[in-house]
């Protein structure tokens, strides 16, 4: 919900995918790119279910790390990788023409929209970040460039007991 504050605030309009539709758009992707005899290691496994979760979590792994399809494709080397990259590259592409965002973009977006106004999100007096267990890239940019910005920021962290303290 902060993304989406964010970039309503920036005026900038994104309709986000639900995580069904990101199945169903990525189990399309790879069906086509199967049947274009274009994946040269996972065509065999390419109407397998399991793929298509690993698949998902994969490309949410990268986005998370601020990793775009573009830089991805430079170091596939092996054939399984070259394979994730076409995927990858060919869900981006499919969002971007039917301009849609994932969750995960929708961060990128917001982050960018902080970044290029550096008076987005400053009238606020007070934000609070609560239940995270861990950040990913985008949010620490996000809770970073928040927290130059407000004269108070708060983040709560969840408290998980097998976790050595630091």
């Amino acid at each position: 919900s902060l993304y989406r504050q964010i970039l309503r605030r920036a005026g900038i309009p994104t309709d986000r995918i639900l995580e069904a539709a990101r199945y169903r758009i990525l189990r399309a992707r790879v069906r086509d790119l199967a049947a274009q005899g274009a994946l040269a290691h996972l065509t065999p496994i390419a109407d397998k279910p399991g793929l298509i979760s690993s698949v998902a979590e994969f490309i949410a792994d990268l986005k998370q790390g601020g990793v775009t399809p573009e830089m991805f494709a430079q170091f596939a080397t092996s054939p399984r990788a070259r394979d994730l990259a076409l995927i990858y590259t060919s869900y981006q592409t499919f969002l971007h023409d039917h301009k849609f965002v994932d969750r995960e973009e929708r961060g990128w977006l917001a982050r960018d929209a902080l970044d290029g106004n550096p008076h987005l999100c400053a009238d606020y007096d007070y934000i609070a970040a609560d239940g995270f267990d861990e950040f990913n890239l985008t949010q620490l940019a996000i809770v970073k460039q928040l927290a130059a910005r407000v004269p108070r920021l708060d983040v709560t962290l969840t408290y998980q007991p097998h976790r050595l303290a630091h």
